[in-house]
């Protein structure tokens, strides 16, 4: 089986699956559609060097990714009836998605951008279990991997300026963001993410003005979410609100009102303490 009929294979069966569960078929009993050894098949072929392509493995790594999310949701939505009968509340736990994926990582040294994915992916279901120290390392692992594989400085985007460039770059800018504020709201390390919101802001998102692919909007839906996750940092702190820049934007209005106001909250909390 070459690597795009695999790629295929996989294709079909985790659609198979996810139709069965959402079919309702798993009504009484998960094992119907519990993808137990759907990872098999592609870590036998990256155990003997076959060719697997990144989508297929990422595939493999979604499947069960979903079921174990279907599985929570479904023991959350009992949680109250738990409650009331005096046991413990269920809660996110995905042991297969990062076994498969522990399991197919020391196979991806050649593969930094499947790498960067699996790290990335790791790190958001360490978080729905609220292992947040673990998912901090896990999106340092992938920042650090992609220093290989796009060795720019945050300021600089990638050149030309295309649709594939740009994916390329917003890699390193969501898994900033997603840390940034992960260590804001939920571990509250403000300089740490503070620095992160800061590096983000750096990037030249003007470059992808006028551009005809929608690229341009979601560039300043990332800045205006790195703009006010900084906001939120600086809150209180006049000095640093005052010199918080703004890139000068008509679709960035709510950010420049938000920041605006937080500089006039601040200025009255200095009155106060004079």
């Amino acid at each position: 089986m070459t690597a795009q009929e695999f790629e295929s294979w996989v294709e079909k069966a985790s659609r198979v699956n996810n139709i069965r569960y959402e079919g309702g078929l798993a009504q009484g009993t998960s094992e119907k559609v519990r993808p137990a050894g759907f990872d098999l098949p592609l870590l036998g072929r990256l155990r003997v060097g076959k060719e697997v392509t990144d989508k297929a493995t990422l595939q493999v790594v979604d499947t069960w990714k979903r079921y174990e999310s279907s599985m929570a949701h479904r023991a959350l939505s009992s949680a109250d009836d738990g409650l009331r009968a005096g046991t413990q509340p269920a809660k996110y736990a995905f042991p297969e998605t990062k076994r498969v994926i522990d399991a197919v990582l020391p196979f991806t040294k050649a593969r930094p951008a499947l790498q960067v994915r699996l790290h990335d992916t790791k790190a958001g279901i360490l978080r729905q279990e609220k292992d947040l120290h673990g998912a901090n390392r896990e999106y340092r692992k992938a920042l650090e991997v992609l220093k290989v594989l796009l060795p720019l400085p945050i300021n600089k985007a990638l050149e030309p300026l295309t649709p594939e460039s740009f994916g390329l770059d917003v890699q390193r800018i969501h898994i900033r963001l997603h840390l940034a504020h992960m260590l804001n709201y939920e571990m509250g390390d403000k300089k740490s993410a503070e620095m992160l919101y800061t590096e983000i802001l750096s990037y030249p998102f003007h470059v992808y003005q006028g551009n005809k692919d929608g690229i341009y909007q979601y560039a300043m839906g990332l800045y205006s979410q790195a703009g006010m996750g900084l906001i939120d940092v600086r809150r209180g702190n006049l000095e640093a609100l005052r010199s918080t820049n703004i890139f000068d934007n008509t679709e960035l209005k709510e950010l420049r009102v938000a920041l605006g106001q937080a500089i006039g909250q601040a200025q009255v909390q200095e009155q106060y303490r004079d």
